[in-house]
């Protein structure tokens, strides 16, 4: 299912009837240009940064800064003691 827009329509593409459930974390919506529009499902979920290892360490080796790399994650996939800065790891 599409939306097409011909190029010299002066519409403007418009989200509608958004609702979202936080529980669930699922949306729907109805995207519109002038007349014609098309529903929207799916899932919205929160992403949060964590520092990650890099690099391969052996056991005793100091973590630094620069042995670490950022990755995005689902905030809701982690566990309350998960890592979530930088700080917590280096030294």
């Amino acid at each position: 299912m599409s939306l097409v827009v011909a190029a010299a329509d002066r519409s403007k593409v418009e989200i509608r009837d958004l609702r979202f459930d936080a529980r669930s974390e699922r949306f729907t919506a109805v995207a519109a240009a002038g007349a014609a529009s098309v529903p929207l499902s799916g899932l919205a979920a929160r992403m949060i940064e964590i520092p990650t290892i890099a690099v391969r360490l052996n056991r005793g080796d100091v973590v630094r800064a620069k042995d670490l790399r950022s990755a995005k994650v689902r905030a809701g996939g982690l566990s309350a003691d998960a890592v979530t800065a930088e700080g917590e790891i280096v030294g």
